[in-house]
């Protein structure tokens, strides 16, 4: 896991990994257009996180730890409904560490996602910029779990495709059903670590695989760590993860996960897409349930997190190191934060994609980057380890 975390969060919108929440909630859609046939969409799975392609050539992140969707200030000024009252006219946003910050509100006339059509859809108008540098793909939006409220919701990782479902047509969902907690918006269930049982945010928007809060008594239940990690992001700020690989078993009603990894937070506790991606999972709001379907009953066996021990923020131009894992082999080769990367052995990073460069940690043994000081570049060979084994 290399760049800043993706994170999207606990109850309204959050950036690049981590957890955040709103006051209020957020409304329902006013209304929402779809046929009895199923509307699938293709999918790309980048940073943890799916991706969907709607017409005009928009690209939207699916993130069911928000419960509110959000857009781009042009993917608004373009659809935006101009004789629609708004109010509030801003919203709070709190992130996982705390920090406020407010973002405009407004409501789009409508969405279109392939056949499936939504239309009063109230959004916060958020700047998608940097979440696009950091995947690499144009992003003008973020799909929160209240847009899908009168529809059913599949996140289909294995296939890569998101399916959107009339709640009329009935679909034969495969798989283990659980009993579907909104709250706030945004969808908890209960789960059990080893006999512990405890909720948990279904939360697409992370990149991390799981994070558990510290009022769970976690501390006493990692098999390793946890330790000082990578340096995430989220819509207000930096913060550093606290990582490790816990003991026992996730169960997931039939399910299992055994020894996942997780971090610790102060937040609600969190499944994310480091994990989901292993099941396709099916939201059925109306019905109060969620389907997590692997197609056997094989437990899931999380596998390491390989790392040089550096974060990044991603521009065209370069990488800035947005911090550095103490003890790493990038802290001990005498790599500080704020310093500059341009080319990853030997290419421009303009060619490398954070799925590119997360695809390379987990094959090799070290990597050669190249660092920008003044006028001078210096190239740098740093190994890449097991952060978390």
């Amino acid at each position: 896991m290399s760049g800043r975390a993706l994170a999207f969060c606990s109850a309204t919108a959050a950036l690049l990994i981590a957890g955040c929440a709103t006051t209020p909630p957020g409304p329902r859609p006013g209304l929402t257009r779809i046929g009895n046939k199923p509307v699938v969409l293709p999918a790309t799975l980048t940073g943890n996180a799916l991706i969907v392609a709607a017409k005009g050539g928009y690209h939207f992140l699916v993130d069911t730890g928000s419960s509110r969707t959000l857009v781009s200030p042009e993917f608004d000024a373009q659809w935006r409904d101009k004789n629609a009252f708004t109010w509030p006219r801003q919203l709070t946003v709190t992130s996982a560490a705390g920090k406020v910050t407010t973002l405009p509100a407004d409501t789009l006339s409508r969405l279109s996602l392939g056949g499936a059509r939504f239309e009063d859809v109230p959004v916060l108008v958020y700047d998608c910029s940097a979440l696009s540098e950091e995947l690499g793909v144009k992003i003008d939006g973020i799909l929160g779990f209240s847009l899908f409220r009168q529809i059913i919701l599949t996140l289909d990782y294995p296939h890569s495709q998101v399916v959107l479902r009339s709640i009329a047509s009935d679909p034969n969902v495969v798989g283990t059903s659980l009993p579907l907690i909104i709250t706030e918006n945004v969808p908890v269930i209960t789960v059990r670590l080893d006999q512990r049982a405890f909720n948990a945010l279904i939360d697409s928007g992370r990149e991390a695989a799981m994070s558990v809060n510290r009022s769970e008594g976690a501390a006493g239940d990692f098999r390793f760590g946890p330790i000082d990690g990578l340096t995430v992001h989220d819509v207000v700020g930096d913060h550093r993860q606290r990582i490790g690989r816990l003991k026992g078993v996730l169960h997931l009603g039939d399910l299992a996960v055994v020894a996942p990894i997780s971090e610790i937070t102060d937040d609600l506790s969190a499944l994310g897409g480091g994990l989901l991606k292993y099941f396709t999972v099916t939201f059925d709001q109306d019905a109060g349930r969620v389907t997590f379907d692997r197609g056997s009953p094989a437990p899931v066996t999380l596998p390491p997190v390989r790392s040089a021990g550096l974060s990044f923020s991603r521009t065209p131009a370069y990488w800035r190191v947005a911090g550095i894992v103490p003890g790493s082999p990038a802290d001990r080769g005498g790599v500080a934060e704020g310093d500059l990367v341009t080319k990853i052995g030997g290419e421009p990073v303009s060619r490398w994609t954070k799925a590119r460069f997360d695809g390379l940690l987990v094959g090799v043994d070290q990597i050669r980057l190249t660092f920008l000081q003044g006028n001078k570049e210096t190239e740098k060979t740093l190994a890449v380890t097991d952060l978390v084994p």
